[in-house]
């Protein structure tokens, strides 16, 4: 949502940085990034860790290993550079005066009090969470490198004076991605400020398919030339401090930021399995265009676009002091995070696979802090709706404290801050977030209902 994908996903919209992609550790699923320890993941280390401290490089040495690198990896994904990339070493301090800076001029703290707002408006966000602080601790406390398309350049972190098997392993996913950039193009497939604003949608497909394929390429990497020490430094240092703000994230940001790497190096992988890379490089030229595609590859393989629903324009509709703070489209991804906020992930997976299309608008009222919003979906099947109706109904019961109010082809729940109701027809739903019953009643209006 707002030009990051926000209520959709603000970190995965590269935040601040101009669309520059940042890799964090982890030991989740597939990746390799955002670190929890083994024990947390459950994922057995190849080695245990036996941390020794190790002397400092010289800057020819370190620029000889990630020379050394971008041959590796150009060998191992079969892209040409088609010009030199230029490199650039970061303390974890650096990183945070760059954060701010980069903040200072793209994000600011009103954006991010808009953000929280829509957020909130789905469930997903408390309205006192202090977005703008998480995402400056965030990106400057767990990110490991990242490639700045705007400028063209390649940022690693380290505080070690050194470039070990943590920083080798983030260069080669990095160095990927000006690969990607250079070769196809990455603000040409939506990922920019602009490209987020437009089609939420299409720009987290794309991002999807960059992240997995740098996934899938650093794995091959890794496996090709790590020693048994670098498995061993690897280990005992590819871990984030379970103090950092990623821990502080909400549960559902948690999940949202893995994302591109996990279910898109998923969704690379069996096009990898399928034909190597011959076959990830039909998939550049013909990007995915929505997290449903990326979830159900299948979809992507049919040629299964996200259908267009109308905007509802809420900003005259409602009256003076109301102002829009948000407008796009949500996806079948954050379709089942918002249900997964009251219940179970199973079944708010099952609702939202038939999502055919949606978008949605939420506008904010400064003077009486009240919130209004409007999410319009189209379904598959008539089944798909009931899937979605049915689950609903649960998240509604749980999320606002009532049994839901059922009307002929209605569930509505009112509360004293809050008047609510989803609309239901044969592959379309309308749910309608608002203060009270005339606001809501206008809304319904607008939207045609």
């Amino acid at each position: 949502m707002s030009s990051q994908r926000t209520v959709v996903v603000i970190v995965a919209g590269c935040v601040a940085l101009a669309c520059a992609c940042m890799v964090v550790l982890a030991a989740v699923g597939v990746v390799g990034y955002l670190g929890v320890s083994s024990q947390q993941s459950g994922i057995p280390l190849p080695f245990m860790p036996t941390p020794t401290p190790a002397a400092t490089q010289t800057s020819a040495e370190m620029t000889a290993a990630m020379d050394q690198i971008e041959q590796q990896v150009i060998g191992i994904r079969g892209l040409s550079a088609s010009g030199p990339v230029d490199r650039q070493l970061m303390t974890s301090a650096e990183l945070r005066d760059y954060n701010l800076k980069e903040f200072e001029k793209t994000y600011s703290r009103d954006q991010a009090r808009d953000d929280t707002v829509s957020l909130a408006a789905f469930g997903l966000l408390d309205p006192s969470f202090k977005l703008y602080d998480f995402y400056v601790d965030l990106y400057s406390e767990d990110i490991l490198g990242f490639y700045d398309d705007e400028v063209g350049k390649l940022f690693i972190i380290t505080d070690r004076g050194r470039l070990d098997a943590v920083e080798r392993n983030t260069f080669a996913h990095e160095f990927q991605h000006a690969l990607q950039d250079q070769n196809y193009g990455i603000e040409a497939m939506g990922l920019s400020d602009e490209g987020w604003k437009k089609d939420s949608e299409r720009a987290a497909g794309a991002q999807a398919l960059i992240e997995g394929e740098a996934t899938l390429l650093e794995e091959q990497w890794r496996d090709t030339n790590f020693t048994p020490s670098d498995w061993n430094d690897y280990s005992a240092n590819a871990y984030a401090d379970p103090d950092s703000a990623y821990f502080r994230a909400p549960a559902y940001l948690q999940k949202d930021f893995y994302f591109p790497y996990n279910q898109g190096y998923l969704f690379v992988k069996r096009l990898y399995d399928r034909g190597g890379w011959a076959e990830v490089d039909k998939a550049f030229k013909n990007p995915p265009v929505s997290t449903e595609q990326i979830l159900h590859p299948e979809k992507y393989d049919a040629g299964e676009a996200p259908q267009i629903v109308a905007t509802t324009v809420l900003t005259d509709t409602l009256g003076s002091g109301w102002r829009q703070v948000d407008s796009n489209v949500m996806g079948e991804w954050f379709t089942s995070l918002i249900l997964e906020q009251s219940i179970s992930e199973k079944e708010a997976a099952t609702a939202a696979a038939g999502w055919g299309g949606d978008h949605y608008t939420v506008s904010y009222n400064e003077s009486a802090n009240q919130t209004a919003a409007v999410w319009q979906t189209a379904w598959d099947t008539s089944a798909d709706t009931e899937e979605f109706v049915d689950a609903f109904k649960n998240y509604g019961d749980a999320r606002f404290g009532a049994k839901a109010q059922t009307g002929n082809g209605s569930l509505c729940w009112a509360t004293s801050t809050v008047d609510t109701c989803l609309y239901f027809a044969s592959q379309s739903t309308l749910w309608v977030f608002a203060p009270d019953a005339a606001t809501r009643e206008i809304i319904e209006k607008a939207a045609g209902h």
